[in-house]
Parts: C-alpha cells; structure tokens; sequence
C-alpha cells in the first residue's frame, strides 16, 4: 500500500528540486567562468615577471591552471550524467567547495605575489593595485555566474576579497589603508548586486514550480 507523502517530505522533494534548477544554472555559466581565471593569470604573470619571484609566479601560475582544468573536467563529466534529484545537494556542496578554493587562490595572489617593500611603496601600491583590479574583475564575473547559490557565491568572493583587503589595510600607509577600504566597499557593492539577482532567480524558480504543479494537477504532463 502507497504510504501518503508526509509534509516534510514534500518540503525535501522541494528543496531538493530547487538544488537541480540551482546547478543547472551554474553548470550552464561554469564553462566560461572556469576559463577567465586562466587568461587573467597569463596576463598577471608577465606583468609582475620583474617585481616577484618568478618560481612563486610559475608555482601560482600552474595552480590556476591545472585546477581550472580539473574543475572543467569534473564539469563536463557532472553535465553528461544527469543526477537523481536527491543527489543535486550533493553535487551543489561540491561546486560550492571548489569555489572556495578557487576564491583562496585568488585571494592569495595580492598577498603572496607581490613582496611588500617599504622603501618602494608607490610601486608595490601600483603593482598590488593591478592585482587586485584583476581580483575585482574575476569577483564580479562571479557575481553573474554565480548568482544561482549565494553559497557558492560567497565561498568564492569571501576569500578573494576579504583578507587582501585586511592585508593592505594592516600595512598601515595611507595608499594601501585607502586600497584595501575601497576593496570592502566593492565586496559590499558586489554582494549587494549578487543578492539581488539572486532574489530575482528565486522569483523564477518559485513561477516554474507553480507551473509545474499546476500542469501536473490539470493532467497536462
């Protein structure tokens, strides 16, 4: 005998429905935003080539690059392979645990690739700023790409943005304190932004499923 489906079972169908539409969204905008990292790091690299080390830069150059080849494989795979509603979660916590990483690589690049070097401050300002420019750009693509999980989205943005700007405020001058405040008020900006858009995907998703429900009860499926 069919056992009648429970509240908090319909509750879980439901949330597990809005985890696929989720990553459906982020596996569609992925492809592109696994690439841009790539070439903002062939640009990065032989501008600092004379201002770091250049194994450092190698070694970070590197990590970009297998890792955003490793993330759009592991992407490819996921899309040819349709996932039991109930396994959506679990892909969605993957894709979120990337992102973090990749947000730690990026954010590490302002603090790691450009030495602090008091007696050259405007030129580890102007370096650190360009760095930085490149961060912001990669944040706000992410924004986009992104706007489907504010999880993910903030596992990636936070440890890009966050602690170079502590970092440049904790340097003490007033160029770098000025650089990295205005690096906060970006992150505030972006997420503002990402929020938003996201607010406008819930509103959609919720129109799908009432759809969706309403062509099931009519017997239009």
């Amino acid at each position: 005998m069919d056992m009648e489906r429970q509240p908090w079972m319909e509750d879980s169908i439901e949330e597990a429905r809005r985890d696929g539409a989720r990553l459906r969204i982020l596996y569609s905008q992925s492809p592109l935003a696994f690439s841009f990292p790539v070439l903002a790091g062939l640009v990065l690299v032989p501008m600092l080539w004379d201002r770091s080390s250049r194994v450092l830069l190698l070694g970070w150059l590197a990590t970009v690059i297998v890792y955003s080849g490793l993330r759009l494989f592991f992407l490819l795979r996921c899309r040819h392979s349709e996932p039991e509603i109930t396994r959506c979660g679990q892909r969605l916590n993957s894709f979120a645990v990337s992102a973090l990483v990749s947000g730690i690589i990026w954010g590490a690049a302002p603090i790691l690739l450009v030495p602090y070097q008091a007696g050259k401050l405007v030129e580890f300002t102007l370096h650190n700023g360009l760095v930085i420019l490149v961060v912001c750009g990669l944040t706000a693509g992410a924004a986009v790409a992104y706007a489907a999980s504010l999880r993910v989205l903030f596992l990636y943005v936070v440890p890009a943005l966050v602690p170079p700007a502590f970092y440049l405020i904790s340097l003490g001058d007033r160029y770098n304190t000025t650089l990295g405040g205005l690096v906060l008020l970006y992150f505030i900006f972006i997420s503002a932004a990402a929020i938003r858009m996201n607010c406008q995907l819930q509103r959609y998703f919720e129109t799908e499923f009432k759809l969706e429900r309403l062509q099931k009860d009519l017997g239009l499926n």
